[in-house]
């Protein structure tokens, strides 16, 4: 197990401050490595300055020295040897510090590093999330793009039937109508149009809320009798119903014709109706009067009928 486990476990450091730790204890060691160097340097420089002032005293000569033991000892020491050993330990402590001076740079790279590292580290643990959210984010954009998709082609939808509808409110809205009872002539030809009360009953026994006028009855039965209405080109339609009266189960031939005159004078047949007799229903009609000053109805009978023009309108 290495130091650097052995610390974590007893200390229960972060990376750096065992880096941090074993570099001190690295230094220290060193340092006793090098007291030591010195110290047996100093050792051998004084062993060589003893033995170099004993061969200057006894001129180089060889000299036995007897020993507690009677052992003689050779004191023939090579001078140059030492000096080489002494040269070699101390171009070892040049390149010792050489190397420790490389070793507490790159030591201080790498508390550098994991000291960038750990920065890095932390930057990822808060970008990773954001990463997370990011992606969730695109995912709920490229949804909501193909939800406002949809959404705006369902009001381009909405809108034409909104315009649909408004064009089909107009052409099915009931026109502001405005009823001929409700008009007084402004001319009439002879006295043969009366107001039809309205409790009248047509011959098929019908009634009409509205009510209208009718010609004929009594001395009233000569033809060409005319009534005219001024409506200053406001309307379009002119509607109403031709019926017998219930008087007049029994009658000639009758014809009810309409005519538009415009300002300038000039006056057109709008409508002409089939001849009708006793018996004949009820005729409803609808005509165009578009761009007429006025409007005039005329009675062309034979005989004394009576002819009603009922529920009849402007729109």
């Amino acid at each position: 197990m290495s130091e650097i486990d052995v610390l974590k476990q007893q200390d229960g450091l972060k990376q750096e401050d065992v880096l941090k730790q074993k570099h001190e204890i690295d230094i220290a060691k060193m340092k006793n490595r090098n007291k030591i160097y010195t110290a047996l340097i100093a050792g051998v420089f004084s062993v060589v300055s003893i033995i170099g002032t004993w061969i200057v005293t006894n001129n180089a000569n060889k000299k036995m020295i007897p020993s507690n033991d009677g052992v003689a000892i050779n004191l023939n020491v090579d001078v140059n040897k030492l000096l080489a050993e002494n040269k070699g330990l101390s171009e070892e402590n040049s390149r010792l510090r050489e190397l420790e001076s490389k070793y507490n740079a790159l030591l201080e790279e790498n508390l550098r590093l994991s000291a960038e590292n750990s920065t890095l580290s932390e930057v990822a643990a808060k970008y990773d999330p954001l990463f997370e959210q990011h992606e969730a984010l695109s995912a709920e954009n490229v949804q909501l793009r193909d939800t406002a998709a949809k959404y705006d082609s369902l009001l381009e939808e909405h809108g034409a039937l909104l315009a649909e509808k408004a064009q089909l409110r107009d052409e099915a809205s009931v026109p502001e109508i405005v009823w001929l009872s409700d008009l007084k002539c402004i001319a009439r030809s002879g006295d043969g149009w009366v107001e039809w009360p309205s409790g009248k009953q047509d011959n098929i026994g019908n009634t009409y809320g509205r009510g209208g006028l009718y010609a004929g009855g009594g001395d009233r039965t000569h033809s060409g009798h005319s009534i005219t209405y001024l409506i200053n080109a406001k309307h379009t339609y002119f509607f109403g119903i031709l019926v017998l009266s219930n008087n007049s189960r029994v009658a000639g031939n009758y014809t009810i014709n309409i005519y538009g005159e415009k300002e300038n004078g000039e006056e057109t047949l709008v409508y002409s109706s089939p001849r009708m007799a006793g018996g004949s229903v009820p005729l409803p009609f609808v005509i165009k009067i578009s761009g007429y000053a006025t409007i005039r109805i005329e009675r062309i009978a034979e005989g004394s009928v009576e002819i009603g023009l009922v529920n009849a309108g402007f729109y």
